[in-house]
């Protein structure tokens, strides 16, 4: 059985919760787990269709906001 990555996680939270949202205040933006997991499935195929993969290194330079965390979970898919 493979390991759980931080994805899996998020899919069986999401699962039971999905209309949770991860709020950022200073952003007025509010993302639900749903959410989260959908699109930062379409960011993480983004990244494989450019080239992108498994056990390659990428930088990440971002402030505390969504951006920051849809990366996140999309390079643990």
């Amino acid at each position: 059985m493979d390991e759980p990555t931080l994805h899996t996680a998020l899919d069986r939270i999401a699962a039971r919760h999905g209309d949770v949202t991860v709020d950022f205040p200073a952003d007025k933006v509010a993302l639900s787990l749903t959410g989260l997991g959908a699109r930062s499935r379409r960011i993480a195929a983004h990244l494989r269709d450019l080239g992108v993969g498994e056990g390659d290194r990428i930088g990440v330079l971002s402030t505390n906001e969504p951006d920051f965390l849809l990366i996140l979970f999309a390079l643990s898919r």
